[in-house]
C-alpha cells in the first residue's frame, strides 16, 4: 500500500468517526435502565441516552452524558470525561480514563427511593391582602439588600452562606403559604428580588416549583426582563443533567483563561430561543459577562 493511499484511508476512517451516527434505540436497550454497584446498594445509576443519574448514599447527582454500547461520555462543568464500559457474565465495569472502574449489575425493577427530584410544593396564587403583601414587599428589599452586600462587601464575604440559607428558608416558607411571589400580585421588584434569592441558593425543588410561574408573568407581559426566566430555566437544566437552551451557565476554573460555556441545547438557534423570550442576542450578553470577568469565553464543545 502506497503511503498516500494509506493516509487516504486514514483520512476517511477518521471522518467516519467524526460523523458516526448516534446508537439506535435497539442498541441502547440492554444499557438503559438501573444498575447496582455489586460492592453497595448504595450506590444506583439509572441510564438514560443523554443523561446519567447516580444516587449515592441516598444524594442524588443527574449528568449530561451521552451513553452508547461502549463508552459513556459525560460533561461534568463542561469539560468532557469519557468512561469506557465492559459486560461480563451480566456485569457492566464502567472504567474512567483514570482510576479503578465500577461493576454493576441490572435491576429487574425500578429500585425503592426517588430516583427523581420533584418541585416543592407551594400555595395557591389566590389573592392576598395588602397589609400582607406590603410586608412581603418590605421583608424582601431587606433581604436582597443582605444578599447584594455578602457578595460586594469583601467583609462580609465570609456572611454569605448564612445569609442564603435563611434569605431560602424564608423564601421557602413564604411561597408554601402564598404561591410563588409573581408580578400579578407583588410587584415586578419584589418578583425579581424572590428570583435573586432563590437563583443565588440553588435550591433545585423550588426553581423547579417556581418556572412556571415566572414563564406565566413572562408570556403575560407582565415581567419586562426575559433574563430572569432564561437564567433560571438554565440553571434548572444544568441541574438536571440536561443541556442549556439560552447560553447563560458558564464555568470558571483557575487553570483555565476562557471561560465555559455549558453544553447547549442547539447553538445553531441559541438566538431564536433567546428572541423568543425577549432577551437580546447572544453576543451581546457574551461580551457583557466576558467584561464581567475578565476572561474571554468558549463553547464547550470547541
Amino acid at each position: 500500500m502506497t503511503r498516500t493511499l494509506a493516509l487516504l484511508l486514514c483520512a476517511l476512517s477518521f471522518n467516519f468517526n467524526l460523523f458516526a451516527a448516534e446508537p439506535t434505540a435497539d442498541e441502547l436497550k440492554p444499557l438503559l435502565g438501573y444498575w447496582k454497584n455489586v460492592q453497595s446498594d448504595q450506590d444506583i445509576l439509572r441510564l438514560e441516552p443523554h443523561r446519567i443519574t447516580n444516587r449515592l448514599q441516598g444524594q442524588l447527582v443527574f449528568i449530561l452524558a451521552d451513553v452508547t454500547p461502549t463508552k459513556l461520555v459525560m460533561y461534568d462543568q463542561g469539560r468532557k470525561k469519557i468512561s469506557m464500559l465492559s459486560f461480563k457474565d451480566g456485569v457492566m465495569t464502567c472504567k474512567p480514563e483514570s482510576g479503578a472502574g465500577d461493576s454493576y449489575v441490572k435491576m429487574d425493577a425500578p429500585p425503592a427511593g426517588e430516583m427523581d427530584i420533584l418541585p416543592l410544593k407551594i400555595g395557591d396564587d389566590r389573592p392576598v391582602a395588602s397589609e400582607k403583601v406590603a410586608a412581603v414587599r418590605a421583608e424582601l428589599t431587606k433581604r436582597l439588600t443582605a444578599d447584594q452586600s455578602v457578595r460586594t462587601d469583601p467583609a462580609k464575604q465570609a456572611q454569605k452562606e448564612a445569609v442564603d440559607d435563611d434569605n431560602i428558608a424564608w423564601l421557602s416558607k413564604t411561597v408554601q403559604e402564598l404561591g410563588w411571589i409573581d408580578v400579578r400580585r407583588f410587584g415586578e421588584p419584589a418578583a425579581s428580588a424572590a428570583f435573586v434569592i432563590l437563583q443565588h441558593s440553588h435550591d433545585l425543588p423550588l426553581i423547579m416549583a417556581a418556572l412556571p410561574f415566572v414563564e406565566k408573568d413572562l408570556k403575560a407581559g407582565l415581567l419586562t426582563d426575559g433574563s430572569v426566566f432564561v437564567m433560571l430555566y438554565d440553571l434548572a437544566q444544568e441541574k438536571l443533567g440536561r443541556r442549556q437552551k439560552y447560553g447563560t451557565q458558564m464555568v470558571t476554573f483557575r487553570n483555565m483563561e476562557a471561560m465555559l460555556i455549558q453544553p447547549l441545547e442547539d447553538k445553531n438557534r441559541l438566538d431564536d430561543f433567546r428572541r423568543e423570550v425577549h432577551v437580546g442576542p447572544y453576543a451581546q450578553y457574551r461580551e457583557q459577562m466576558e467584561k464581567q470577568s475578565g476572561r474571554k469565553s468558549k463553547f464547550s464543545d470547541e
